[in-house]
């Protein structure tokens, strides 16, 4: 039987990775969210260990590790850690900095994996995985809708397998799928390897599986009660431990749970296997705990004693033990029968007091695991609360959605807003979006009012947009927005400047009012203002620059191409063709001809024209050029204000939803992005693209434009463009129940805390909660 042997105290913040240390023998690796990892290397006296190098380098917190064997180059082997940051550090046992960085990945490098002959093999939030050799990448691995989240190599044959958030398991060969598993019902959170022929995976819907390679899922392991975030094999490659957000370790012998080890702590992110046979799990209170089954390993007695207290002297929630009345507990007398299965957890009544307990198949024996906070005078009796679904509200409604079928239940808390509480009533009973508004004010109303603050301001009579506070924007008959003057970002005279680019001078909109309610978004956000003379001018000049009869045009007809501008020409054909032929001027004259085509696509005829089919294709082509990163930022700033433009249409929304890959990985590609104006497009961009897909749109397209915007909004430094992210990511997410879980498990509570505390503009703060309370909710 497995007991406490150490706890390993140093790091300032969660113990998210955990690794069996090669040098120095008996080591053991820990990756923390205080931005860095530790070596703990065992005492003298074979029981506790101490840290004996901090390794440091990330800019964010470390998620991810693993240990590359010794070689030639390298005889003591190598530590890699992944992080938030986006980057793989590799380093030596002996210094702290590490010896070389692998960098190409755009979001979190959740996994890590070496094989043989310095093979690495990396899964990030960026929905790839990437094979490394000799420092250099030598293999993408892009299959996968959602981020990878686990990832291993088999020794013999070099192949790779990877878990992800899309709820599958990829197998690869020279960099294609040979084999996809299928099974899991939530993310996949871990893998591990138990021979050539089969491996284990682990995930949020709180099971372990094992698979034969041919893709066949050879057994279920059912015992954690929450995710299961990380499973390790046994030395024996047969057995194997696994740790969750149960609060547990559970270790399986023969395919049947064996011992169940609570710990003191809500979330067990991590748990590995030492070559003794020894378990290091690493959790959110910051430290790693050892255990052994080895009596000389084991901690002393006294000591054993103070860990077993510390466990008692946990709280657990009662909404995390999913709510009860108290009178209908059991008391103490329980606690002299057996339990059924390792692990079996009973709560009992002592007094108005209720502890938790957990039994010991290995000792015969309850253990106390905790005690229940808010248990006293809880019960519904009391509390005057409803009880329902094992948990208590202040209102439980029946309500009759559809005639001749039975009622619902809606349960509310006047604590929560009544959008919430709605958005979760339709998930559950799988109801059409069309029902929120309804749903949330039949809630005010019958809850008294109680929710009635919570509703968004509505200007009288108008739409209410979120991005600006005010009703939405129509262009009248004829009507164009002229900005300030400025310089030329590019030679520094005239007087014409792109709106919105680090020179523009027109005051940005005001701040929104506070809002309770900013997502799901119904509505597109285009870029309409301009200066269309100052535009004209630049056009004029720029034409005299091309400098050769190919690109240059007639005055006359660019004067005529200038009125495309306007929301209600009548655009001729000729003209059209014309204005695709600007496109075609270099990048460093092309930007008022970029600017030109984004008023010109408000009209629809115009917008149906670039976006036929048979031109389809050259206009993508041209906006994907100018949003490249080695094009002048004013030139990716319009191409991406141009293609939020064509949403306006239907016809253009088919145009950029049939490119849609291809356009987010453009745009994507852009970051660190070289202004706030571009990072402000690319938030909308990726905004109109969930609209889009919350209207209608398959899982697959859904969970990769959350992880885009996963990913974007941990980059974002403008506040505008964090708000315009965060609303396209809970619009989203509140799309269906599939997309709320996988929004969970992209781990966006750590970027949601720091925007929470965003003092202006104050609607991301806002906004930021409101995410916060839907993701938890689910």
């Amino acid at each position: 039987m497995y007991k406490f042997r150490a706890a390993l105290v140093g790091h300032a913040s969660d113990v998210r990775a955990v690794a069996a240390g090669i040098c120095p023998q008996g080591s053991i690796i820990t990756c923390s969210r205080d931005e860095t990892a530790r070596i703990w290397t065992p005492d003298s006296d074979g029981v506790g260990f101490t840290t004996t190098q901090t390794l440091r380098g990330h800019t964010r917190y470390v998620v991810s590790t693993c240990v590359m064997p010794p070689g030639d180059e390298f005889p003591d082997g190598l530590i890699l850690t992944g992080s938030n940051d986006g980057n793989i550090h590799v380093y030596s046992h002996k210094s702290s900095e590490p010896l070389f960085k692998l960098t190409g990945h755009t979001g979190t490098v959740a996994a890590l994996a070496a094989g043989k002959f310095g093979t690495i093999v990396s899964g990030s939030w960026d929905c790839s995985a990437r094979v490394w050799l000799g420092q250099k990448c030598v293999l993408t691995l892009s299959g996968h809708a959602a981020a990878v989240w686990a990832v291993a190599i088999l020794p013999g044959s070099g192949l790779v397998i990877t878990g992800s958030a899309d709820k599958t398991i990829l197998a690869w060969k020279t960099g294609k799928v040979i084999q996809k598993f299928t099974g899991h019902e939530d993310c996949v959170r871990g893998l591990a390897l138990l021979s050539e022929e089969e491996f284990l995976s682990c995930g949020n819907d709180a099971t372990i599986r094992r698979w034969n390679i041919n893709g066949t899922c050879v057994q279920t392991l059912y015992g954690h009660s929450n995710f299961v975030y990380s499973v390790a094999v046994l030395p024996n490659g047969v057995d194997l431990v696994s740790a969750g957000e149960d609060r547990t370790v559970r270790v399986w012998r023969g395919g049947q749970l064996d011992q169940t080890i609570n710990l003191p702590a809500q979330s067990v992110w991590a748990v590995a296997c030492l070559q003794n046979g020894d378990i290091a799990a690493g959790t959110s209170d910051g430290v790693c705990r050892v255990f052994s089954a080895a009596p000389e390993r084991q901690a002393p007695p006294d000591i054993q004693e103070v860990y077993e207290q510390e466990v008692a002297g946990t709280q657990l929630s009662k909404a995390e033990l999913g709510g009860y009345k108290v009178a209908d507990l059991p008391g103490k007398e329980v606690l002299l029968a057996p339990g059924r299965r390792d692990g079996q957890t009973v709560m009992v009544r002592d007094g108005t007091n209720v502890t938790c307990h957990s039994w010991s198949a290995s000792e015969q024996l309850w253990k106390k695991v905790g005690d229940v906070v808010g248990a006293s005078g809880g019960s519904t009796e009391t509390s005057g609360k409803v009880l329902h679904d094992g948990k208590e509200y202040d209102y439980v409604f029946t309500v009759d959605i559809q005639e001749g079928a039975p009622p619902l239940k809606l349960p509310y808390n006047t604590s929560e807003d009544p959008w919430q509480a709605a958005q979760r009533f339709i998930h559950k009973h799988e109801l059409s979006q069309q029902f929120l508004d309804t749903v949330a004010n039949f809630i005010i109303k019958n809850s008294g009012g109680a929710g009635a603050a919570a509703k968004p301001p509505q200007p009288s009579g108008e739409y209410y947009d979120p991005f600006t506070g005010a009703g939405r924007y129509v262009p009248a008959a004829g009507e164009h927005h002229v900005g300030a003057g400025g310089a030329d970002p590019f030679t520094g005279s005239g007087r014409y400047v792109p709106p919105g680019t680090a020179m523009d001078t027109t005051p940005a909109p005001a701040a929104a009012p506070p809002a309770s309610r900013y997502f799901p978004q119904n509505d597109f956000v285009y870029f309409d203002k301009g200066n269309v003379e100052g535009m004209a001018t630049k056009l004029r000049e720029f034409n005299q620059r091309t400098g050769d009869g190919c690109h240059r045009l007639e005055e006359t007809v660019l004067q005529e191409l200038t009125k495309l501008a306007e929301p209600t020409a009548s655009p001729a054909p000729h003209h059209l063709a014309m204005l695709l032929r600007l496109l075609d001027w270099p990048k460093e004259l092309a930007f008022p001809a970029i600017d030109l085509l984004r008023l010109a696509v408000r009209n629809p005829e115009t917008c149906q024209y670039f976006c036929a089919e048979e031109r389809r294709p050259a206009l993508l082509a041209a906006l994907q050029r100018f949003a490249q990163p080695d094009s002048p930022p004013a030139n990716q700033m319009l191409a991406l204000r141009a293609t939020c433009n064509l949403f306006r249409h239907a016809s253009g929304e088919r145009a950029v939803m049939a490119a849609r890959e291809d356009v987010s990985a453009a745009a994507l590609a852009l970051f660190p992005a070289a202004s706030r104006a571009v990072e402000v497009a690319l938030a909308t961009l990726l905004l109109n693209v969930a609209v889009s897909l919350s209207r209608a749109g398959d899982l697959e397209a859904r969970a990769q434009t959350l992880s885009a915007l996963g990913v974007l909004l941990q980059q974002l430094t403008d506040g505008e463009a964090q708000f315009r992210a965060l609303v396209g990511f809970g619009t989203l997410a509140a799309a269906a129940r599939d997309m709320t879980a996988l929004a969970r498990s992209l781990e966006v509570e750590s970027v949601l805390e720091r925007l929470k505390n965003v003092p202006e503009p104050e609607k991301v703060a806002a906004c930021a909660r409101q995410l916060e309370q839907l993701v938890r909710s689910s």
